[in-house]
């Protein structure tokens, strides 16, 4: 018999009001919005059909409270895990994105130009995030073998982790894009990784409510 696949359900954190006011969040714990909230409740339904094996979190509060409130009444315990937690970006925390363009032009430009070399000021690099995040959820693939696996963090952290399964070079990661509460499913096989589903919107119910073919 041919050892099972793993499913990775990736799903980025709802919205802070952070998000919506144009601030870099990194890794400042910033709660959610009501919106972000009201989301959570939304997509609770098609969280259901996902026949969940286990879940894992960033314990960041927006991404705790996605994962806890998106897994109401499921009986499943929710792990958190810091390795998954948004990049550091330093200097840049808390800074609206206007502001950023003033006092960070360089740092910016090569963000846009070539994000993997880029080294947030006091903070870290996108290797740096998909290097600890590509080991945590390879540890967590170890322990949930067969499993149908959730998994709440952020934007460029899951992004990052993406290009690292499909084998894209990490400057691409600005070609793709995951929106609040965006559902990426992730298929590991014995010979080879399988992207299934890329940013399905689960705030809008479009995923069926059953389980998911294979």
């Amino acid at each position: 018999m041919s050892p099972k696949s793993t499913r990775l359900y990736l799903v980025r954190h709802a919205q802070t009001a952070w998000n919506a006011e144009g601030r870099f969040q990194g890794q400042s714990d910033v709660p959610l919005s009501q919106a972000g909230v009201d989301d959570c409740l939304e997509a609770r339904s098609a969280v259901q059909g996902l026949d969940l094996t286990a879940a894992y979190s960033s314990p960041l509060s927006r991404a705790k409270d996605t994962a806890s409130s998106i897994l109401h009444n499921q009986d499943i315990e929710l792990h958190f895990r810091p390795d998954l937690m948004e990049i550091n970006l330093g200097d840049l925390e808390g800074v609206y994105a206007t502001e950023a363009r003033e006092d960070f032009p360089e740092v910016l430009k090569q963000w846009k130009e070539a994000p993997s070399k880029v080294q947030m000021p006091k903070g870290e690099s996108l290797r740096d995030v998909q290097s600890r995040v590509a080991q945590c959820i390879g540890r967590i693939i170890e322990d949930n073998v067969g499993g149908n696996v959730l998994i709440v963090a952020h934007g460029f952290a899951l992004l990052s982790f993406v290009c690292h399964v499909l084998e894209l070079p990490l400057d691409n990661f600005r070609h793709l894009h995951l929106d609040h509460l965006g559902l990426t499913q992730v298929e590991i096989l014995p010979e080879r990784t399988v992207l299934r589903r890329f940013n399905v919107q689960l705030s809008e119910n479009t995923f069926s409510k059953n389980k998911l073919p294979a």
